[in-house]
């Protein structure tokens, strides 16, 4: 008789569950243990109860119960794994779906739940900011990437940084770790393999081929390894004080000076009618040619770089025969690499330039503005095959490169534009 009272109240129990009534479920629940203390499934339906209410430590003690009268019945661990799951102990949830599938190896609610316990306890791992070095092969820039939660990682390159969706499944081996680079309203999906090495985090992306196909090794020029914390600062003391002592006209010459060195003699802008080679070729170049461009305008200062292209683009004249004899040197390595026009093409380039500038401060000035902290950098599509049409070369000359696809050598990022408007 309390038997049958017991599953009487489990089934009003149930119905209350259905219209979210938690406490009157868990008073029917209640009810049906006082009738039949050994029967696992009340405390099952309860702990459920106590889950939805949030009543963690209550749902623990039951799921707990359930599995000491039921230690063969899958869901007793199901139950526990939901329990531990609130309290944040993903050790033990895995610890419990491990055991419930010993029982049912096929149960698809402890496979779930295994697989998320392990990308929290890898998150729990890799938490905070990581920076490291690209191989030379594919640019050798710094990078940042500070994992913030278990789907959101945000990457710096450059000083630019991107808020990119990430989705981890610890429960391959190697680790699969996907990014979802937004570019125009899309996220597009970058497959990617890592792995925890003490205070080491491995890292391979695909290289120069779909970024659908995913590394099996850690090997190649995609292949990077992080170190705990954010980037280095680039400059050191002693150079920055140097550069403080400078005057104005001379950052401006010196800036110039070391960034005629940089220059490859080649183009650095794919065109539509390169191959696909000959595409990555140059965007390697490009990269290359940023990361030192990066470096040179953090020794000497974003205004210097402004003055720099005022000069270039004619906005402004320099006073002094050194500078002037520079920037002449600068267009025309600028013009080897296709990041500007020949001279006969200028006039109507700088029309371009001032047309463009026009139509941005008049939408700018339509829009409400939202807090600098707020802006969200443009991006590209994530792919070093995109090709890139030849008019987009010549959009803005500064810095070098105005927003080309990264692979990142173990991180595809390209989400950002560079020009320092």
């Amino acid at each position: 008789m309390a038997s049958e009272d017991g599953i009487t109240f489990k089934e009003e129990g149930n119905k209350l569950m259905t219209k979210k009534d938690w406490d009157g479920a868990i008073n029917c629940y209640t009810k049906a243990i006082e009738c039949d203390p050994k029967n696992h499934i009340f405390y099952s339906n309860r702990c459920a109860a106590f889950i939805r209410k949030g009543e963690k430590e209550k749902a623990l003690t039951d799921a707990e119960k359930c599995v000491e009268l039921a230690p063969e019945w899958p869901k007793s661990y199901v139950r526990l794994a939901h329990a531990l799951k609130g309290l944040g102990r993903y050790d033990e949830v895995a610890e419990a779906c491990s055991k419930g599938l010993v029982h049912d190896k096929d149960n698809i609610g402890l496979q779930t739940q295994l697989m998320d316990a392990k990308n929290h306890l890898f998150f729990a791992q890799i938490e905070g900011k990581w920076h490291g070095s690209v191989p030379m092969e594919l640019g050798g820039y710094n990078q940042e990437l500070n994992f913030v939660s278990i789907d959101k990682v945000f990457v710096k390159v450059f000083d630019k940084e991107v808020e990119t969706k990430m989705r981890i499944d610890a429960s391959r081996d190697p680790i699969h770790m996907d990014l979802f680079v937004p570019n125009g309203g899309v996220d597009h999906e970058i497959f990617y393999i890592a792995k925890l090495e003490g205070d080491v985090l491995h890292m391979c992306s695909p290289s120069f081929t779909s970024p659908e196909a995913r590394p099996t090794a850690f090997e190649g020029p995609a292949h990077v390894t992080l170190s705990r914390g954010a980037e280095p600062v680039i400059v050191d003391d002693e150079t920055k004080a140097k550069v403080e002592k400078m005057s104005v006209n001379e950052k401006v010459n010196h800036y110039i000076e070391e960034a005629l060195v940089i220059f490859p003699g080649k183009r650095l802008l794919p065109m539509q009618t390169d191959t696909e080679a000959q595409q990555n070729e140059i965007t390697l170049l490009n990269i290359r040619f940023q990361s030192d461009n990066y470096k040179i305008t953090a020794k000497y200062g974003a205004d210097v770089e402004t003055i720099v292209r005022e000069y270039v683009l004619g906005e402004k004249q320099p006073q002094a025969e050194e500078t002037i004899k520079l920037i002449k040197e600068l267009k025309v390595k600028m013009q080897e690499a296709c990041l500007l026009p020949p001279d006969d093409q200028m006039e109507s380039f700088m029309k371009q330039q001032k047309e463009m500038k026009n139509e941005s401060n008049t939408k700018a000035s339509s829009e409400i503005k939202e807090p600098e902290a707020k802006v969200v950098n443009k991006v590209v599509e994530p792919e070093v095959t995109k090709k890139v049409p030849a008019k987009a070369s010549r959009s803005d000359p500064f810095p070098m490169l105005a927003g080309i696809a990264i692979v990142v050598g173990g991180l595809a990022i390209a989400a950002i534009v560079l020009s320092r408007k």
